[in-house]
């Protein structure tokens, strides 16, 4: 705390970082009479035994912590619902929305039936979500069972995916290469939608990845919308909405892309580096001149 102190900061914010949280106790209010403290909760990350990282000093820190930043409306609201917190202390949660990776281009879409003298293929639906249970297999598989006629193509872990109740996978899920890649190096020319289940650390980042495809997302995608979001909805724990969903989504599949492309432009208008960089100035730095007036 006393090597904190000796910066002279404008703003001291704790990334995750656990010897900070544990010199909170002794120290943070004494700290936070000389130096604007912030904490981030890391989005969606929860432990094995489901506690939330950091958010347990989210209520033992609120009288003397300058604010709170998290990547995700949901976390903003949960909080603010779980705490009943009024308009006042709901505007100390501040969300900064990652910026999107725009080199991608997006995905080609399939052949049009209606254009096309060849009779109409399978639609092809994919998943490239997490590793081991925050990914939630078991809910692709069950939907995979329910919807015989597509195609399913799975880039994960074939374990995370036999280590179900039932081992034997449904025929028409076809399982690619092992998790990990990114979603831009991923073949999804041909595929008519993402269905995205996974949940946990991470989520948002690859939530962004998968709309940059410019392909319809199946899942609970209210974090790529403005506005306060509640948390994830209960329904979207099983396989009934995303199976009732997808059905949707393949029955108008054109005017399900056109949708897609439309979130993906404005996702490169809205969420660029320099939009992020201004509104966390403009939370962090108190200072009238930096650097003899240089910007950083």
């Amino acid at each position: 705390m006393s090597l904190l102190r000796s910066f002279q900061a404008d703003s001291i914010i704790s990334v995750d970082s656990s010897l900070f949280l544990r010199a909170l106790a002794p120290y943070g209010k004494a700290l936070s009479h000389s130096d604007r403290l912030f904490l981030c909760l890391l989005g969606d990350r929860v432990q094995d035994v489901g506690i939330r990282s950091g958010v347990m000093w989210f209520y033992a820190g609120f009288d003397f912590l300058a604010g709170f930043v998290t990547e995700t409306e949901s976390l903003r609201s949960e909080l603010s619902d779980r705490y009943q917190l009024g308009p006042a202390d709901h505007a100390r949660i501040h969300v900064f929305r990652a910026p999107v990776d725009q080199s991608p281009a997006a995905s080609a879409a399939p052949s049009d039936p209606a254009a096309s003298s060849e009779p109409a293929g399978r639609p092809v639906v994919a998943w490239a979500g997490r590793s081991g249970r925050h990914g939630r297999p078991e809910i692709v598989v069950e939907v995979a069972r329910r919807l015989p006629e597509v195609d399913f193509h799975v880039w994960g872990d074939a374990e995370d995916f036999r280590a179900g109740p039932e081992a034997s996978l449904p025929d028409n899920l076809r399982l690619e290469d092992a998790a990990d890649h990114q979603v831009a190096d991923l073949e999804s020319d041909g595929v008519d939608a993402w269905l995205h289940t996974s949940s946990g650390e991470g989520t948002v980042d690859r939530l962004l990845d998968l709309a940059m495809t410019g392909l319809p997302v199946v899942g609970d995608v209210r974090e790529l919308h403005d506005g306060d979001q509640a948390a994830m909805a209960p329904e979207w724990q099983s396989a009934d909405a995303f199976e009732s969903t997808l059905r949707e989504v393949l029955a108008d599949l054109p005017g399900s892309r056109a949708q897609a492309q439309a979130l993906r432009d404005r996702l490169i208008r809205e969420r660029t580096p320099a939009a992020l960089g201004e509104y966390a100035a403009a939370l962090l730095l108190t200072s009238t001149e930096r650097d003899g007036g240089q910007d950083d």
